[in-house]
């Protein structure tokens, strides 16, 4: 004869299988009840205690990808994590310079020119939130710093001598050549005048 105690034990073992296996499952938002041994109430859910979080995940890398992507997730109070939706977007490509183009004409013949040349960041172009280039787009060297010359006319009427200086250059070397000449027509005057 099977004593009360083994036939409870084997009634309860059969209900608790029975009542496992046809349990409402609790939303992400709720967890179900038990016992205070431990045991679930079939079909008995109640809220979570804290709060939940929605937020979105941190991009994926691009190594050996073009694109990145992330998703967006639901953690419930009772901590169960749940995909809402995911998002695709391109990598960022970041911007790299061309060559150099070819130097321009110097723009003077003396006193100090400027050649120039440039290159553009477009080899590829930033895109995506890529960082552009770093650095000058233009490059200028100088050209034709040979200094420029003064030429001076000297025409001398009977009366009133008179000069034309015409100056390529406003260099402090041309400006003492300036005070030179200036002295020397003075002289030249001051001969023609006694």
């Amino acid at each position: 004869m099977i004593s009360n105690a083994l036939r409870c034990l084997a009634v309860f073992s059969l209900i608790s299988t029975v009542t496992m296996d046809h349990m409402a499952p609790c939303s992400a938002d709720e967890e179900g009840y038990s016992t205070s041994s431990g045991y679930p109430v079939a079909g008995m859910c109640r809220p979570c205690r804290g709060q939940s979080l929605t937020h979105w995940e941190n991009w994926s890398g691009c190594v050996g990808s073009s694109s990145q992507s992330r998703l967006k997730t639901h953690i419930s109070a009772c901590g169960r994590k749940t995909v809402l939706t995911s998002e695709t977007r391109p990598c960022p490509v970041n911007g790299t310079w061309s060559q150099w183009g070819a130097f321009n004409a110097c723009d003077k013949t003396c006193g100090g020119g400027l050649r120039l040349r440039v290159r553009q960041c477009n080899n590829p172009p930033p895109s995506h939130g890529g960082i552009p280039c770093i650095g000058d787009s233009v490059e200028f060297v100088q050209c034709n710093t040979q200094p420029c010359l003064a030429f001076v006319t000297i025409t001398n009427p009977p009366q009133k001598p008179t000069v034309d200086v015409v100056f390529r250059n406003t260099q402090r070397g041309t400006r003492q050549r300036l005070h030179r000449i200036q002295r020397y027509i003075q002289k030249q005057r001051d001969k023609l005048v006694e």
